[in-house]
């Protein structure tokens, strides 16, 4: 297998003087789908991203909870993240 990214450019240039390459209504159709496809990547990765940080939120507020007393950890919220735990 022949890997572009490892060619020095002016190597890469050469590598690819020769080949044949989509006609350029082709290549713009292949072009918008890789854009279309990124913009859905990035999209995900931001509604990851704000889940996560959500999520840390809410962890530190249940541990200041706990922490300070406000919240209490019954034997069955114990029982219920075991539970929980063993699924994954």
């Amino acid at each position: 297998m022949y890997f572009l990214a490892n060619v020095p450019f002016g190597s890469l240039c050469k590598a690819l003087h020769n080949k044949p390459f989509p006609p350029k209504d082709e290549q713009k159709i292949i072009a918008e789908y890789l854009d279309t496809k990124e913009q859905e990547i990035l999209s995900i990765k931001a509604t990851l991203s704000q889940q996560i940080s959500t999520l840390l939120t809410y962890r530190k507020s249940l541990i200041h909870e706990c922490v300070t007393g406000h919240r209490h950890i019954t034997k069955e919220d114990v029982s219920r993240i075991k539970s929980m735990n063993t699924q994954y």
